[in-house]
This record gives C-alpha cells, structure tokens and sequence, in this order.
C-alpha cells in the first residue's frame, strides 16, 4: 500500500522497488562470487598506512600527495582489476610515503614480484637502500611546461612520439615531473620530459627487471590521473600484463570506461562483475580473460546471453560485450 508520507518515508518508496527488482541479479552475484576474493592490482593499504603518512610533518594534516585513497581509481576506470589484499594480488601499487607503512623485508619481497611506483615511493625506496633493484633514481623535477612523450618500447603503449600534457601551469592540479636515470644498461626508459620548445630533459617513466626476479615500473609524470585517454590506458594495460607476467584474471581490452572486478566461483573459474562507468553506452567493449569456451552474459535486467569466443591475445581470450547502457552494471560468468 505504499509507504506513509506523514512519516517522510515516501521518498525512499522507489528506492525499495527498485532494490527489490534488482534483487535476483545480487542474489545470482552473490552466488557466483562466494566469499572470493577480489583479483588484481593492489593498492598496498594496510592497516598501518595512515600511521606512515607525513611522517616529517603535519601527521594530522592528513595523507600527502600520492596517498589519496583513491589513487588507483583511473586504473579501475581504464579496466584494469582491483585486488583488495596482498595474497590476491599480481601487482602491487605502492605510492608515496606508503611505502614506510612495510618492513625492510616486505618491501624487498614485493620488489621481488610485480610492482607499479611512482616517484616520491621511488624517493623512499632509495633513502632505504632499495633503490638498485628499481632500476632508476630520480633526477630532478621538472615544475612547469612538461610534455611527457611516449617512446618506442613496446611498453610505453602502441602510441610512440604521442604527447601527454597536463598542464601544470594550472595550479588546481600542479604535480611537478620527476625526471629519472637510468641505474643500467638494461633499464628501459619509457618516456621523456620534453618542454615547450622541444628540449629533451631525461626520462619520465621506466621499467626494469632486478636481480630478485621482480619487474618494477615506475610513472613520473600525474601516475595516477589524467590517464584514461587511449595512449595512456593502453600503456597502462601493457605495463600491468608485463608486470603481472600475464597472470592478471582479465582486462577490458577495448578503449572504455569499463571497471571490471574478477573473482572466482567455488570450482576456481573467474567469475566477472562489469560496470560502464559513463554517461555513454559503452558499445563493443571487449574483454580478455584468462578463460577458455562460451562465457554468459547476465544483465542487471533482461535475459541472459551466450558470448563466444573470439580472438586470442597472449594467453587470453577475447569476449566482446552486447551494449551496456550508462552505468549498468552485468555478470559475465564462466561453467
């Protein structure tokens, strides 16, 4: 009979029909996911990362730049999968003064895996005698008037010679750009700092494989923001599957706005919730997955699909998605 407005409740009616029609979609997901965990990239938060943060400072004053809880948003955004806890993980994201929250031997074991930095943990991981196995060290910063331009490594996306400017002359998001030298002759430098009249300052963004075993990366030019034009999420993506060594669960494939989060159902198969977080409908987004056979595509609303299929890439199977209206979300789940 409806919710009684005398009481100001009305206003939640639609909200509660709406839950209700949604009902059976959460149901399906909670059965297909269990209590997995997520998969993925791994924003190394523990419980003693608020305890690291400005530790020569105002420790009240909050996290420092790079510390933001949602640092690793653009790469979700890009399509690259979260992991919520170290033992999931196939990459570690380490950021700032975060890197103070883990031991000497935590840090030298992460070294020895996959690891996404940015500069000030760079900075960190020298003052603590780690910096060889990073193969670079910083060399200055760049304040104003940085292009970053994409080099020719097959690591710096499939976008050579194209320009990222962000602007930093605008100071409602200034970052300096920290330059990096190479520690090695097999230290593979991804990208210059090149000013407005085309002067070349060094290197921006690197990558490395150490002497651990570990392959280490490292942004220095707005690591986490202002990636999610083509070139950068693709270099994104390519710099996540080599420092994963292919051992990610899945990725969106294509060029959209499509978070995805991977886990897996009771016999270990991955099991895929999907949102298209734009105000646009995401058409013809593929995914890749570390999957074999037809997938099934349950909508939040509507009827269930078979996807086949497609092309392989590099240990991954590549399934392209029917058209996902502005923030739906949808199910692709594997028997």
């Amino acid at each position: 009979g409806g919710l009684d407005e005398s009481h100001g409740l009305g206003e939640y009616e639609d909200y509660l029909q709406q839950m209700a029609e949604v009902a059976p979609f959460l149901a399906r997901e909670a059965s297909l996911f269990g209590r997995s965990a997520c998969e993925g990239l791994w924003p190394a938060w523990t419980q003693d990362a608020f305890a690291a943060a400005r530790p020569e400072g105002d420790w009240l004053g909050g996290p420092p730049w790079g510390m933001q809880a949602d640092f690793a948003q653009e790469l979700s955004l890009a399509g690259l999968p979260l992991a919520y806890q170290r033992e999931s993980a196939s990459v570690a994201l380490l950021s700032g003064d975060n890197v103070l929250a883990f031991s000497e031997e935590e840090l030298t074991e992460l070294l020895s895996g996959g690891l996404l930095l940015d500069a000030p943990a760079l900075a960190r991981l020298q003052e603590l005698g780690l910096g060889e196995h990073t193969g670079f060290a910083l060399a200055g910063q760049r304040a104003d008037d940085t292009l970053e331009i994409f080099g020719k490594d097959e690591l710096s996306g499939a976008f050579p010679g194209w320009e990222r400017d962000c602007r930093q002359s605008f100071r409602a998001w200034w970052q300096p750009g920290w330059l990096l030298e190479p520690l090695s002759s097999v230290a593979r430098p991804l990208s210059h700092a090149v000013d407005y009249a085309g002067k070349d300052y060094g290197a921006l963004a690197g990558a490395f494989e150490n002497t651990l075993g570990g392959r280490v990366a490292i942004l220095g030019y707005y690591p986490w923001s202002y990636q999610l034009w083509r070139g950068s999420s693709d270099r994104l993506k390519r710099l996540a599957r080599w420092l994963s060594r292919d051992s990610l669960p899945a990725w969106v494939a294509s060029h959209h706005r499509v978070p995805l989060w991977a886990r897996r159902d009771e016999e270990g198969r991955p099991e895929l919730f999907v949102l298209n977080a734009s105000l646009d409908a995401a058409k013809g987004c593929q995914i890749a997955v570390k999957a074999a056979g037809p997938a099934r595509y349950i909508p939040v609303s509507g009827t269930e699909q078979l996807l086949e299929p497609g092309a392989q890439q590099g240990g991954y199977t590549l399934y392209e998605l029917p058209s996902l209206a502005p923030w739906q979300p949808a199910l692709v789940a594997f028997d």
